[in-house]
């Protein structure tokens, strides 16, 4: 079965930006809340997208106008938007084809540094454990400033070891000397 227009447009974003939180969803597909929700479930249920954790998947079970209470509204906002990520439920490149295990990893860095602007090991401490190792991230990060697409250097103050930046994110970075 194939997904609906809205669910495809959400699929479509989350391809392009990776994983993604509601929020990010909502601001960045031009659908409403209820249809980022809609298409969301849609997407679960197709077996194509997963949440990074059950907040996420517990909101889109509750019913939605189950109780008249006002409260019941504002608990379903809260709990998709602390919901944590949404992302693709089995690697694929942007294509649609499977990716292998190196062009997932580079995928995966290439995500990261959209979303930081600069990274490095004492940084990802916190993501998820799904993560590929620091050292198959390091490579690509260090193929990706061999072709000039991205910068490598000292940007953050006070951490040591590697550390990568996009070009755009130096400006606004603290250089270390």
């Amino acid at each position: 079965m194939a997904p609906s227009a809205n669910a495809t447009e959400i699929l479509d974003f989350i391809r392009e930006n990776g994983a993604s939180f509601f929020e990010e969803l909502v601001e960045g597909t031009p659908l409403l809340r209820a249809q980022v929700e809609d298409g969301l479930a849609e997407l679960v249920a197709l077996g194509l997208v997963r949440s990074d954790g059950f907040a996420g998947l517990r909101a889109l079970l509750s019913p939605r106008h189950g109780s008249r209470s006002p409260n019941a509204a504002r608990r379903r906002k809260a709990s998709l938007d602390g919901a944590g990520r949404w992302a693709l439920a089995s690697p694929k490149l942007a294509n649609g084809s499977a990716a292998t295990e190196a062009e997932r990893v580079e995928q995966i860095a290439r995500t990261l540094l959209r979303r930081y602007g600069v990274v490095f090991l004492r940084m990802l401490e916190r993501e998820a454990g799904s993560l590929p190792k620091w050292r198959d991230l390091l490579r690509v990060f260090r193929q990706l400033e061999a072709r000039g697409e991205i910068r490598g250097g000292r940007f953050v103050a006070g951490f040591s070891g590697e550390q990568f930046a996009l070009p755009e994110a130096v400006a606004h970075v603290a250089v270390t000397v």
